[in-house]
């Protein structure tokens, strides 16, 4: 997946969650580190794993690879502070 379609995917995504209950949602780009894995950075970067595939056309969540750069949909919920 080229860049740009990332970038599409990205705010495809922060588009649909508009009316369901987050408050903002923007897009990280972070790159893969040795150790790494997708549950990680979404946790680290308030994301799930089904948006991060999404968004970078990963087909296999269990093989990314050092220094990968990847575009991290985020989101805080209504109510909740980022931490």
């Amino acid at each position: 997946m080229n860049t740009m379609t990332k970038k599409i995917a990205a705010a495809a995504i922060a588009s649909a969650v508009a009316f369901s209950g987050v408050a903002s949602a923007s897009a990280a780009t972070y790159t893969v580190k040795s150790g790494d894995t997708l549950w990680e950075i979404a946790k680290k970067l308030k994301s799930t794993v089904d948006d991060i595939v999404k968004a970078n056309g990963i087909e296999n969540a269990n093989e990314i690879n050092v220094g990968e750069k990847l575009y991290v949909p985020r989101y805080i919920k209504k109510g909740m502070k980022d931490q």
